[in-house]
């Protein structure tokens, strides 16, 4: 697959060598409950084959609940709580998939915007 290495999908995360290229950017834009938030992403910015959620860096004790077209659901198991309005950097479980999905990639590099790629064979998804 394409971008299976150069973009590392979290399956392969066994490979010490490698690290995760792409990540999805989101914000928390409601809490559901006391151990659940939701995020302004969804399928039609992530890759989801199989029903593979994305996880959020950093972040292991929330999981992906439910992934729709516009928004995810996390359920936060222990730890910290996002709230509203904090971002998240998300690793789709499926990067190489994503390609078609956006206009650009922005090459950020210790926080700080390096670059802004257009993707001029972006498919037909919307």
């Amino acid at each position: 697959e394409g971008g299976t290495y150069a973009l590392m999908s979290h399956n392969f995360d066994y490979m010490d060598d490698l690290r995760y290229a792409a990540k999805i950017l989101c914000t928390v834009v409601s809490a559901t409950g006391p151990d659940r938030i939701v995020a302004d992403v969804g399928s039609r910015a992530l890759a989801s084959p199989g029903g593979v959620k994305p996880f959020v860096e950093d972040m292991p004790h929330l999981k992906a609940i439910a992934l729709h077209e516009e928004h995810i659901v996390f359920k936060c198991d222990e730890g910290p709580m996002p709230e509203v309005g904090d971002k998240l950097r998300l690793i789709s479980g499926q990067q190489d998939m994503l390609t078609n999905r956006w206009d650009q990639y922005v090459a950020v590099r210790d926080g700080a915007v390096e670059a802004v790629w257009d993707i001029t064979a972006r498919g037909c998804h919307n």
